[in-house]
Parts: C-alpha cells; sequence; structure tokens
C-alpha cells in the first residue's frame, strides 16, 4: 500500500486535528504489525504529514497530530515528483486529486529544463504542461496547430517554400530538375537517410506515398496534379522521374506543403491506428510514448541533418484544466540555480482567418440571392471582435496575402435592417453551427456574438457545436444553416488556400451553389496552369477576391499573436515556428 493510503486511513479514523491513540489501534487500522506500524509513522512523520508524541508509560495513549488534509497531501506529492521531474506519476496522482488553482498554476508555470549535467543519464531534458489533446499526429490529417507542431518535428518533406524568397529550399530531396517544358520533373534524394522504424528512404517509398496521398487526402489542386502523372520511373534507388500528361510548372509545390510529409507506407498500412498515435518519420525526433495528456519525444540519433541538442521532450496536460486561447502567450523556463534571466517577445499576425458560409446546398429562406451580402452587412467585426476574451485581432482583406488593405467587407447595418425586414426574414429561425476540433476548440463566443447581431433583425438563432468530422456528413449538413471555421495557412501560402478551397473540412467549397462550385473548379485548373508561382499567386488572389465580392466567403477577422518567454540566460537557441510554438531541434543549454 502507498504511504499515502496509509496517511488516509488513518485521518479518516482520527482526523482532522488530533487524537490520543494506542500503536494497537494504529496496527489494527493498518492490517499490519505493531512494529510495522511503527515504521509507517516514522515515515510519515518525515514527510511532516503528522506528528506523533508517544505517551511516556505503559498502556497510555499517545498523540497523534494530523498536519495535512488529503488534498494538500496530494498537492505535495504531484509538487515532489515534478520537481525530481517524474511528470508521468505525477500525472497519475493528478487524475485522481481534486485540483486546487492555486495548484493548477503552479503546474502550469513548470517548464523544466534538466541539463545534462543534473542527471546520471546524462540528456539534457525539457518538461513543460503543453499538451492538447490530439486526434492523429498523422501528417496527411492533421488538423489543430498542436498537432502540426508535434508533426514538423517527426517528418520531413522532399521540399519546403519560402514565402519571402518565392523559392523552395531542399529537405529529403538535394535536388530537382524540370524538363519537356514542365512535362518531366526528376528528383534527386539524400542517400543514407532512415526512418525511426530504420527502414531506408528510396525512391520506391516516394512512389508509395503519392499513390497513398491519391488514395487519402488529395483534393482540387493536387488531385488534378496527381492525376496528371503518367508515369512514375524509378531511375535509381535515389531518383525518381515524373512524368507527366501536360506541362505543370508548379510541380515541385506537391512536395512542399505539409500534408506532403514523407511517411513508410507500409509501417503505416500495417496497423493504421497505432501509426496515427505514434506514427514514424525521418525527423529530428521521434515519438517514444504517446496516451491521453502524455507526449514523450526522444532525439533521433540517426537524423540525416544537424542532431538536436535537446534529447528528450515531454509534455503533459494538466487533467481537469480546460484550454482557452490567450491573448498573450507566456513561457518561463527557469531553474533553481538561476541567477540571470533574458526575455524574448514575438509580435505576429496569423496567417488564415475565421469566417462563416451560408450552406446553399440546403434548402431555406437563407438561399436568398442577396442574403449572404446583407448577412455580412448585418456584421459589424470590429464592435462584435474587438473585445475578444481570448484573443487580439485585425480583419485583413485576405486569407494569405500579406501586407494586405483592410477587410473590404464593410458593414451597413441599416441597410440590412431594413432588407430583412422587407424580404420577410422577421421571426425565422436560422442554425448556426461552429466547428470544433479535438482539444475542444470552437467558436462559441463568435456565434453568441453573430446571435446577439442578427437578433434586432428579427432573426432568431439556434446555434450548435459539432465536431469537424462529424460536420462533414451529409446528415449533418443538412441541418444547418450558416457555419462557422477558421483556418491557417501553411508554409506554402499557395497550396495551403488551394487545399482549404476544397477540402471538405474547410465548408466553403460544399456550400456553393453548383454554377460556383463549376466555376471555382475551372479557376483553380486555370491557376494550376500558371506558369511561375507570382503568376499563380495573382490568379489565386482574383480567385479570393471574387468569393469575398459574392460573400461566398464573409471574412470575419484573423488572429494577431503575442509570444513571451523566459529563460534562463544559459538556454540558448530560442526561436520560435509558424505554429507560435518552441522549435526543439534548435534549443541546447550552456552549461
Amino acid at each position: 500500500m502507498k504511504l499515502e493510503d496509509h496517511y488516509f486511513t488513518l485521518f479518516e479514523r482520527w482526523g482532522p486535528a488530533f487524537s490520543d491513540v494506542y500503536i494497537r489501534d494504529i496496527a489494527d487500522s493498518l492490517y499490519c504489525s505493531e512494529r510495522h506500524a511503527k515504521t509507517i509513522i516514522h515515515r510519515l512523520q518525515e514527510k511532516r504529514w503528522l506528528t506523533w508524541q508517544a505517551s511516556t508509560g505503559r498502556g497510555k495513549a499517545s498523540k497523534l497530530t494530523f498536519l495535512l488534509n488529503k488534498d494538500q497531501v496530494y498537492e505535495e506529492i504531484i509538487r515532489d515528483y515534478i520537481k525530481g521531474g517524474d511528470v508521468s506519476k505525477a500525472l497519475l496522482y493528478m487524475e485522481e486529486a481534486p485540483l486546487q488553482q492555486s495548484l493548477i498554476d503552479w503546474v502550469e508555470a513548470q517548464f523544466k529544463w534538466t541539463p545534462s549535467t543534473h542527471q546520471a543519464e546524462g540528456l539534457d531534458i525539457l518538461s513543460y504542461p503543453h499538451y492538447y489533446p490530439i486526434s492523429t499526429l498523422n501528417p496527411m490529417h492533421t488538423t489543430s496547430r498542436h498537432e502540426g507542431h508535434i508533426a514538423d518535428h517527426v517528418f520531413n518533406r522532399l521540399l519546403r517554400f519560402d514565402q519571402e524568397s518565392m523559392s523552395f529550399q531542399y529537405e529529403l530531396a538535394h535536388a530537382y530538375n524540370m524538363e519537356m517544358s514542365g512535362r518531366r520533373w526528376t528528383f534527386y534524394l539524400r542517400k543514407g537517410i532512415m526512418f525511426h522504424d530504420h527502414t531506408r528512404l528510396t525512391a520506391g517509398v516516394i512512389k508509395e506515398n503519392i499513390e497513398l496521398w491519391k488514395e487519402d487526402w488529395a483534393v482540387g489542386w493536387f488531385q488534378s496534379v496527381l492525376q496528371a502523372i503518367e508515369t512514375i520511373e524509378l531511375v535509381t534507388e535515389h531518383t525518381i522521374t515524373f512524368h507527366l500528361d501536360r506541362p505543370i510548372y508548379l510541380f515541385p509545390h506537391l512536395f512542399a506543403g505539409t500534408k506532403a510529409n514523407i511517411l513508410p507506407v507500409a509501417s503505416y498500412l500495417k496497423d493504421k491506428q497505432t501509426f496515427n498515435r505514434q506514427p514514424i518519420g525521418t525527423g529530428p525526433y521521434k515519438i517514444a510514448e504517446h496516451r491521453d495528456g502524455y507526449l514523450l519525444l526522444h532525439v533521433n540519433q540517426d537524423y540525416f541533418g544537424l542532431r538536436a541538442q535537446l534529447d528528450q521532450i515531454e509534455l503533459y496536460q494538466i487533467p481537469k484544466k480546460d484550454r482557452v486561447g490567450h491573448k498573450q502567450v507566456r513561457y518561463r523556463i527557469i531553474q533553481d540555480d538561476t541567477k540571470h534571466t533574458v526575455h524574448y517577445d514575438w509580435f505576429d499576425t496569423e496567417i488564415g482567418g475565421t469566417y462563416l458560409v451560408v450552406n446553399r446546398n440546403k434548402p431555406g429562406i437563407h438561399c436568398h440571392p442577396e442574403f449572404p451580402e446583407m448577412l455580412s452587412l448585418a456584421l459589424d467585426r470590429e464592435e462584435l471582435f474587438s473585445h475578444h476574451p481570448h484573443y487580439k485581432v485585425w480583419y485583413p482583406d485576405s486569407f494569405f496575402k500579406r501586407p494586405v488593405e483592410p477587410l473590404r467587407q464593410r458593414p451597413n447595418k441599416e441597410n440590412a435592417r431594413q432588407w430583412f425586414k422587407g424580404n420577410g426574414f422577421d421571426g425565422k429561425t436560422l442554425t448556426l453551427t461552429s466547428t470544433c476540433l479535438s482539444h475542444n476548440a470552437h467558436l462559441g463566443y463568435e456565434m453568441e456574438r453573430i446571435k446577439q447581431a442578427l437578433e434586432p433583425l428579427g432573426l432568431i438563432i439556434e446555434t450548435k457545436i459539432v465536431d469537424i468530422n462529424e460536420l462533414t456528413n451529409k446528415d449533418q449538413m443538412n441541418q444547418t444553416d450558416l457555419i462557422i471555421a477558421a483556418g491557417g495557412m501553411g508554409e506554402d501560402r499557395l497550396m495551403s488556400f488551394l487545399y482549404v478551397l476544397k477540402n471538405d473540412k474547410s465548408f466553403i467549397y460544399s456550400t456553393l451553389p453548383k454554377d460556383v462550385q463549376s466555376y471555382v473548379d475551372v479557376q483553380i485548373e486555370d491557376i494550376v496552369t500558371s506558369t511561375s508561382s507570382e503568376e499563380a499567386y495573382q490568379k489565386l488572389r482574383v480567385l479570393e477576391c471574387f468569393l469575398m465580392d459574392q460573400h461566398h466567403i464573409i471574412y470575419l477577422y484573423d488572429r494577431k499573436t503575442h509570444l513571451h518567454i523566459e529563460v534562463d540566460e544559459r538556454l540558448q537557441g530560442v526561436t520560435i515556428n509558424r505554429y507560435n510554438r518552441l522549435q526543439y531541434d534548435k534549443l541546447w543549454y550552456k552549461n
């Protein structure tokens, strides 16, 4: 039996203050000998959970005084385990214990760096409470920024696209070339790259990934490009050539998106469910352990790039703690012996946005051709969201273009009021649905603000929150008139927005009228024929402007971000990635 269980047994019988107790009664309660009972009392005294004043005469009762209640004992155990670096055991107690706010606040501040000089294994370890619920770490299906952040440390792509220089950077590939005016593309893989399961990266694996993309996730532009591949030639073990049925000058973009991270297909197909939780990649870190609320990453000793200096990352979730957004994210990573700290601040705006769409494929009064525009006029974005409780926001005129002008969709509440009153909407009920991600991230606040804004116009808004995967089902779509959703762009904004446009989880394309869907298909195909990334961006911007001018997308706001990090001055390489998370493979400790 655990020591705390002995304490709780005694506390339940003789607590909460002090009692006169015979050692034989303690032994009976603990189902042990008197000698062992004395040992347990001695250990509890050492923990300073109680005091024991032994009697001076035979046959006299001793005085037992309890110093902590049950909650306080749990809190002390949790603190001791976290201070000692045993987060896994601390989590077991946090699941069981009623957590007080003071303890939650303390645990949230425990960004613990254990330098290699401070423990026997000689490892640099970062442990902190920054685990969010995860649906999958399979890069083909990640949806939240937390999932994407972890996947970025586990996987690699052939290429990355640099937005500022509008050029490609090599990753798993070290070169590529185009021939036959964009109809033949050859990629050259780095040699000696191993997956975390010690299987080799070859041209054949790249071909297997291409076939998997066709079946699994490719939509819109991606599907069009994949269908244009006539044959895939495995020239050598590390050289692969794609023969296309038409010129596609944007072909390298296919390999630069986050969904194009390369995985060992055979391992994935063998056990998809396990792979989604503990995926296998080629990245600087590999998944060592993953269970609900706890994730352990180990450095990849065989990484083809520069080996990361941080050996382990341990992420955990505080049980029973609701996750909400914050206007400012703060990290504090210090040690018991910290003498000086350094402060870092990052101010930025996210690339993406929160938006409304009208479900024109469900019959109803909301299908009036002027309804989307009037709905947009009724919503004063600054009035509704400038005092957002979780984020600072702004109102750009694009999901992906930066810098950009202010939002073109301006409010005119009086015009909207007159139109709704004159077109029979008074007293009509509409259903507004918010998407919900795996970590209970939804747009409930936004729904309530929109509901309040539309009530003076006579509209009755019923709101509901639905899991983003369930909402794609036809039955769910047939039950909602309006959908509020949010999306972020990846490093390759061109490919990201093209994917968002056609992805069923964005609810943009799927809610468009059929004739508009056909128009969008034609425009996307035209973008595919662009002879450069710059030309494709210009065409994509024209398509985005059309969707916003026609109010097929009612843009609401985008988030501003402020990340503040205070660290021990010995912690070096402090940088953040596009997810506003720590870049683990850059961190190192200056002993």
